[in-house]
Order: C-alpha cells, then structure tokens, then sequence
C-alpha cells in the first residue's frame, strides 16, 4: 500500500514539474475544431486575433501542403490535414494557432473560432 501511494505520489510530481517547465522562446500550438457539422467553409478571417499581442501564427489549409497536398492516411491519403471547403463532422480540425504562452493560445483559439463563416450543408 505505501509502495503504490509513494509510486503515484512520484507520478503526479513528474506530471507537474513536466507542465510547469517552459523553455526559452518556448512556443505553445492549439487546434482549431469545427463547432458545426455539414458545413461549407465560407471565410477563415485570423487579422483581428492575429493582432493580440503574443500570438504568433495562424495555419490552416492555405498553408499546410504536404507534397502538394493537404491530405495524409494510413494507406491512402484520402483524409485532409486541415478543413479546407467542407466539414463534416463537429470536431474536424480546421487550423492551427501558435501563442508565446498556453492561455494566449487557448484564448486565440476561442477567438478564431467567431471568425469562421460556415453555411450550413443539407443533404
């Protein structure tokens, strides 16, 4: 019983001196997920949260091409790394944002996300 308490007692201090180190010039990325499903991507706008001090970047389909591609898979690359017309499934992964800390990122992120114009899809 003390062995177990004092392993997860080891644990939990690795877990927090793990979180609680930053690195010099460290920078934090967060994703952006789609909050809506069915939906065709109408406009990504990032300029206004782009303008908060600290975060350093925005990428979404526009800028990741992966051998001229925005797709990967297991075996066929059928899957798109980021959304770039249609999502379609709440949660797809629509860009990514890069902040100097995780609150500015985390805040980004919820910012982003009032710049996404979607129209909705019925099948």
């Amino acid at each position: 019983m003390e062995r177990e308490r004092a392993e997860r007692a080891f644990q939990i201090r690795f877990l927090i001196s793990l979180y609680a180190t930053t690195l010099a010039d460290e920078l934090h990325l967060r994703l952006v997920f789609s909050n809506q499903a069915h939906a065709e991507i109408v406009d990504i706008d990032p300029s206004a949260a782009l303008a908060i001090k600290g975060d350093r970047g925005f990428f979404s389909a526009e800028d990741i091409i992966f051998n001229g591609r925005n797709q990967f898979g297991a075996i066929i690359h059928d899957e798109e790394i980021f959304a770039s017309q249609k999502v379609t499934s709440c949660g797809q992964v629509l860009a990514c944002v890069v902040a100097d800390t995780l609150a500015l990122a985390q805040h980004a992120v919820r910012f982003h996300l009032l710049f996404f114009l979607f129209t909705f899809l019925i099948n």
